[in-house]
């Protein structure tokens, strides 16, 4: 539960067999082009403290939440 793997290409991950995981989006901005859009989406159980430590640092909203 302590320890994070990032891979780069996800879709070979069978996340069927994981009992959370997070997936990280990151693509150029159409508005901006020296700016980048980051999705994060959280799958599983005790996210919890984690959003809110993301949401309260001001950097990103909770618009999907």
């Amino acid at each position: 539960d302590s320890q994070v793997t990032l891979l780069e290409w996800p879709e070979i991950l069978d996340t069927e067999s994981l009992s959370r995981y997070v997936f990280i989006k990151i693509k150029e901005a159409k508005k901006i082009k020296e700016a980048r859009d980051i999705k994060i989406e959280f799958f599983g159980n005790t996210w919890a403290d984690l959003t809110k430590a993301l949401l309260g640092s001001g950097h990103f909203n909770n618009e999907k939440l």
